[in-house]
């Protein structure tokens, strides 16, 4: 895995186990280790569900620096988990509020969250939820604050290339 832009996940060998994953760099080394344990191991049967943290707005899924492409290329490629259980919000939902209702909804149809690991962004943020703003107990999409466009820059061809909004669970 490489130490680039976000990352990473909570367990690929429980069985069932529904896992929230946030993407933050900090976390890529944890990442590189369970799918080391994974194919080390060769544990898990192929059961897992993963719902992801949060996605970028108006970036469809086969982008390089979307979400999507960047769990399947550093993670879930790499472990045996069925796409069909792997969740990640609609960057390219035309109508955000429902978007953000329909994962809340999903989530709850697949009985919650059994684990999170989360990491802390560089202006302590955690997902796309900033400090100082209130942290809203379901799916909404954030408008990114300043420091956070700076900070994903380097992922862009440009600052102007970052996404202005993102998906984030509360």
């Amino acid at each position: 895995c490489r130490k680039t832009r976000r990352a990473v996940w909570g367990l690929s060998v429980l069985k069932n186990a529904s896992c929230r994953i946030c993407s933050q760099e900090r976390i890529c080394n944890f990442c590189f280790r369970c799918v080391f344990g994974y194919r080390l191991n060769n544990r898990a049967e192929g059961n897992q569900l993963a719902v992801n943290l949060d996605e970028y707005c108006n970036l469809p899924p086969d982008n390089p620096q979307s979400y999507h492409a960047f769990m399947r290329q550093n993670f879930f490629d790499h472990i045996n988990i069925n796409p069909a259980r792997v969740h990640i919000p609609n960057g390219m939902a035309s109508d955000l509020e429902t978007e953000c209702r329909r994962y809340d909804q999903l989530i709850q149809s697949l009985g919650g969250i059994d684990l999170q690991l989360l990491g802390i962004g560089r202006n302590a943020h955690i997902g796309f939820n900033e400090p100082d703003s209130a942290f809203a107990q379901t799916t909404h999409c954030v408008d990114l604050t300043e420091s956070t466009i700076e900070a994903n820059k380097r992922f862009f061809a440009s600052a102007d290339d970052v996404p202005r909004q993102a998906y984030t669970m509360g």
